[in-house]
């Protein structure tokens, strides 16, 4: 039966409801304050300021587990604390980064927690679990997951932006081509957590069957108890029909897809770098900009002049044949 939309509906968070658009005015708010605070307080306030935050999620994302809710599914639920999507292993990794990570590990913080973080505010699926959680707001762990998992995804914004906004870190345009491939290291990360997690976690399960008809590498795309959270074994169904028409058109047989009996298969990790490459050639010198224009406006200029100089060289060396 299909719900009939209520702005109104205070029960669950739901796309488009009021909740939905609260949490965003709260980001936004956040967003505001901590940007004009960091701004008067300075580099060095806002280099400990940064680390306080992405600590803090760090230890959100560990302390989790003494929540009732995932008391419950101990010992399979341990896995929610380690790698389980792309965002998770940020929040892990970004304390370690920040302290010691050189500058294409920072970009990485700055580019995917902006960009994973604002998405998640779109489309809110953690605080969407509404056959886990029934009765929504009346319900005490409904309402601590859904604060955490707004709280966690707002320092992932917050904390790359302020650490590139107030100069913690400086962006540099070149370095943009190195973000496919530190997205793919923790495209790897996850994915390698991933086969993990069931024969390390799940433990009434353990061993799993890895090979043959119903084994775990064979049946990658075909759905089965593997986690594929941020898709690093092929698109989720809601998707999969329209990337398998693109692939058809962009991706390169044998590396990005493989065919089973005439059927089509995602290269775990791979399959994604050339809608990878598409979103960073569009959203990189969008998200740098700001950050880098002086660079960017410099080195287009420059190109600018060597075209037109070029042009001259060929327009003179024609006239005079």
């Amino acid at each position: 039966m299909v719900t009939k939309f209520n702005f109104f509906d205070f029960e669950f968070v739901r796309v488009g409801n009021f909740w939905y658009f609260f949490f965003m005015a709260m980001l936004a708010a956040l967003w505001f304050i901590l940007d004009r605070m960091c701004k008067a307080k300075g580099k060095a306030w806002t280099d400990r300021f940064v680390l306080v935050l992405v600590w803090l999620n760090f230890a959100l994302h560990i302390l989790k587990q003494f929540f009732p809710a995932y008391r419950r599914e101990w010992p399979d639920g341990l896995a929610d604390s380690l790698f389980p999507n792309l965002c998770a292993a940020l929040i892990l990794l970004s304390p370690f980064i920040v302290m010691w990570g050189g500058k294409i590990w920072k970009d990485y913080v700055y580019y995917l927690g902006v960009i994973s973080g604002l998405l998640v505010f779109i489309l809110p699926t953690g605080a969407m679990r509404y056959n886990d959680f029934p009765g929504g707001i009346h319900n005490p762990d409904y309402v601590i997951e859904t604060l955490r998992f707004y709280a966690c995804h707002t320092i992932l914004v917050l904390a790359g932006y302020l650490m590139v906004a107030r100069g913690s870190h400086q962006l540099d345009y070149h370095r943009i081509k190195w973000i496919p491939l530190t997205f793919l290291s923790f495209f790897a990360l996850v994915g390698l957590h991933a086969i993990l997690w069931g024969p390390v976690f799940k433990l009434a399960k353990f061993p799993h069957e890895w090979l043959g008809e119903n084994g775990v590498l064979y049946n990658l795309n075909n759905g089965n108890n593997i986690s594929n959270q941020s898709m690093v074994f092929g698109p989720q169904p809601a998707i999969d029909p329209v990337v398998r028409t693109i692939a058809r058109y962009i991706f390169i047989p044998g590396l990005q897809v493989y065919y089973v009996d005439g059927v089509m298969h995602f290269t775990p990790i791979l399959w994604m770098a050339p809608i990878l490459l598409i979103l960073i050639a569009i959203l990189g010198p969008i998200m740098t900009y700001p950050f880098d224009k002086l660079d960017m406006r410099r080195d287009f200029l420059g190109f600018k002049i060597q075209r037109a100089m070029r042009k001259a060289n060929k327009a003179a060396h024609k006239n005079r044949n």
